[in-house]
C-alpha cells in the first residue's frame, strides 16, 4: 500500500509542477558477475519518467530485477530494486526527437534471502523516437549496494522500448 501512495504522491507533485511529458520505459539487459555459474545475470526494468516543462530535468520512478531464473535463490541475484532518480535531459536532435539523459538515483534493493539495503545508481542513457509515440532506448548504469549478504558494485546495460505521452 505504501508503494502505491508514494507513486500517487510523486505523480501529484509532478502534475502540480507542470509536467509535460510522461514516458513509460520497459527494458531488458543485465550485467556480468563472477559469482554466477556462467558469469552473467539477466534483468529488466519498468520505469515511469516525468519531464517538466521549460526545464531540462526529469524524475523517474521504477522497478528492476537481475536474476538467473524466474524464482531467484542466490544472494548474488537481485530480487527487486525500487528506485527513484533525477535526470538532466539534453535534446540531441529535433527532427527525430533524441534525448541523452544523465543522472542518478537511490532506492531499496532486496535479495532472495529477504535482506534489504539502500542502493545507489549512476545512470546514462539515450532515447529516440521510432514512430508515433513509441521509442527505443539504451541505458547504462552503475549499481552500488552493501549489506550483510548484499555486495553489489556492478555496471549494467539495458535496452528497451518506450511510450511517451505529452500533456
Amino acid at each position: 500500500m505504501r508503494k502505491y501512495l508514494a507513486v500517487v504522491a510523486i505523480l501529484g507533485f509532478t502534475a502540480g509542477a507542470g509536467a509535460t511529458e510522461l514516458t513509460l520505459r520497459i527494458g531488458q539487459g543485465g550485467f556480468r558477475d563472477d559469482r554466477a555459474p556462467d558469469g552473467k545475470l539477466g534483468g529488466g526494468q519498468v520505469c515511469l519518467d516525468i519531464k517538466h516543462s521549460g526545464r531540462p530535468l526529469a524524475v523517474s520512478i521504477g522497478h528492476e530485477y537481475y536474476t538467473k531464473s524466474p524464482d531467484p535463490t542466490q544472494s548474488y541475484e537481485i530480487r527487486d530494486i525500487l528506485m527513484g532518480a533525477v535526470f538532466y535531459v539534453i535534446r540531441l536532435a529535433e527532427g527525430r526527437p533524441t534525448d541523452l539523459y544523465l543522472g542518478g538515483g537511490m532506492g531499496r534493493l532486496r535479495i532472495p534471502q529477504g535482506e534489504k539495503a539502500a542502493m545507489f545508481q549512476a545512470i546514462a542513457g539515450i532515447r529516440t523516437k521510432a514512430f508515433w509515440k513509441i521509442g527505443i532506448y539504451a541505458e547504462g548504469k552503475y549499481i552500488h549496494s552493501r549489506g550483510e549478504l548484499i555486495h553489489f558494485n556492478e555496471a549494467a546495460l539495458l535496452v528497451g522500448i518506450s511510450y511517451s505521452l505529452r500533456l
